[in-house]
């Protein structure tokens, strides 16, 4: 049986852990589209930081997503991603062959 692959995600924008080294890697797109690597951390929040400082030195905020920060200077979890729901979507429900449909 196939095992669920590991979430490498991090609770930042630009940021995944590397199960390898147990560090926190920060990268980015450039204006092309190439890979940025900005470097391995021992945080998500040090490397979320660092991954803004990045942009802004591109010169990429406005075309990248950046960590949004509150008033005290924290870092603020991009929003969860909703779960995927049960019941297909309205077009899905539909099929392009006659005489087959969606039976709940």
């Amino acid at each position: 049986a196939a095992q669920p692959r590991a979430s490498y995600s991090s609770k930042y924008y630009g940021i995944y852990h590397d199960p390898r080294t147990g560090q926190f890697r920060g990268r980015f797109k450039d204006a092309g589209g190439s890979k940025v690597h900005i470097g391995c951390f021992s945080t998500q929040e040090e490397a979320a930081h660092e991954y803004n400082a990045a942009l802004a030195k591109h010169g990429l905020e406005s075309i990248r997503k950046m960590n949004k920060v509150d008033e005290t200077g924290r870092l603020i979890p991009k929003p969860a991603k909703a779960p995927s729901a049960i019941e297909p979507a309205e077009s899905e429900k539909k099929s392009r062959y006659y005489g087959v449909y969606y039976d709940k």
